[in-house]
């Protein structure tokens, strides 16, 4: 890592080095300039709230955090942390703009949080240099990061009316619940099939009750499938760009199990699914 004098940061690649008793010379690193990226937080209320929607209140920029998590591949796995891990979480200004600094070059997605209760991340785009090109869904595919790019503008979009389902695992008798279990919703609408942040997740807990938040109305599947060791990444790996295996798998389990949910405008549901 080099410190130039504007204050700007520059990095090299990282070489493994396997030393074995004798002096290494040579060694050539050549520093690139890190990149940037500037978005914004657009808030889109509902024109004519649901009865449900009785929150008011907007989410306050102070309160979300937007991140750029980098690919991790077995080669990244190798590098020290400082390159392959996320760039570090933001959080907008008053008027919702943000800018994600010191971010090495690689593939990206993007994640945002929030504490609203009635609101859903509807979409994040990133818009093309000119008007008149459509801008790029990022959340199907990952966003190549070049040393040195200033892109924009990231938008995230956050939506009125989002759902609540809270839920219990209903066990047959004799049945006992598994460890690791996770519980997922599928949009059952064909035209949202693609839409990735239409597919939620969430980890079954010892008592077999589990809870999704911030859901997008609308018509969904229900499924529970047993987890790995690492119950976070089954929860997060359905919205990685290049999970679209588990999605059309997923899509298949829960079509065949045919448990349909209907989620309105800012509904709380309570859901008691069979295993």
């Amino acid at each position: 890592m080099a410190y130039w004098s504007d204050r700007s940061r520059r990095q090299s690649e990282s070489i493994v080095l396997h030393v074995r008793g004798a002096d290494i010379e040579g060694l050539d690193l050549t520093v690139v300039p890190l990149a940037s990226i500037n978005g914004r937080v657009v808030l889109e209320p509902l024109l004519a709230p649901a009865p449900d929607c009785n929150d008011k209140r907007q989410p306050q920029f102070s309160e979300v955090s937007v991140s750029a998590w980098h690919r991790v591949t077995e080669g990244a796995r190798k590098k020290p942390q400082f390159v392959w891990r996320a760039s570090g979480s933001v959080t907008p200004n008053a008027q919702g703009n943000l800018k994600i600094s010191e971010v090495a070059a690689g593939e990206y997605y993007f994640a945002a949080r929030f504490s609203a209760q009635q609101w859903f991340l509807q979409s994040i785009v990133l818009a093309p240099p000119t008007t008149n090109v459509k801008p790029t869904d990022v959340t199907r595919t990952w966003t190549i990061i070049k040393p040195g790019d200033q892109l924009s503008t990231l938008t995230f979009t956050l939506a009125q009316g989002a759902g609540l389902v809270r839920g219990e695992i209903s066990l047959a008798e004799g049945q006992k619940l598994p460890e690791k279990l996770v519980t997922y919703l599928v949009p059952a609408e064909a035209d949202r099939a693609e839409e990735v942040l239409r597919y939620f997740a969430a980890p079954v807990n010892s008592e077999g009750r589990f809870w999704l938040n911030n859901v997008a109305p609308g018509r969904y599947w229900i499924l529970a499938q047993s987890g790995t060791d690492d119950t976070r990444y089954e929860v997060s790996k359905v919205r990685l760009p290049d999970g679209t295996d588990t999605r059309s798998s997923l899509r298949s389990a829960a079509q065949a199990a045919k448990r349909e949910i209907e989620i309105k405008p800012c509904q709380d549901l309570t859901f008691r699914l069979p295993l």
